[in-house]
């Protein structure tokens, strides 16, 4: 796990322990398919993946260090009661992503 996903992990689980609420979920109320998901790849603008997502998700953590912006963003995945997918973003471009499908 590299150190900027150890850190957004930290503050997610720092979150959830102490109770902070989860932005609400965007109003569209749109969720990731699998082709989708796959379509998204390092590098892509956050409005990118937005308009591939059909939305904006919900902002799991962003920090700012050096001047360099970390944020990442959790979406619903289709067809799951329990799934998430998430994609870390580096000054707003793709850095990272994974989901669990379940």
């Amino acid at each position: 796990m590299n150190k900027v996903r150890r850190i957004a992990l930290a503050v997610v689980l720092t979150g959830a322990v102490i109770g902070i609420a989860a932005p609400a979920a965007h109003a569209s109320g749109g969720c990731v398919s699998r082709s989708e998901f796959r379509r998204v790849h390092n590098g892509m603008a956050k409005t990118q993946v937005s308009s591939i997502f059909g939305t904006g998700g919900r902002q799991s953590s962003m920090f700012t260090i050096g001047g360099d912006r970390y944020e990442s963003r959790e979406y619903n995945v289709c067809g799951s009661t329990w799934g998430f997918a998430y994609v870390d973003y580096e000054n707003n471009r793709v850095s990272d992503k994974f989901v669990v499908w379940g």
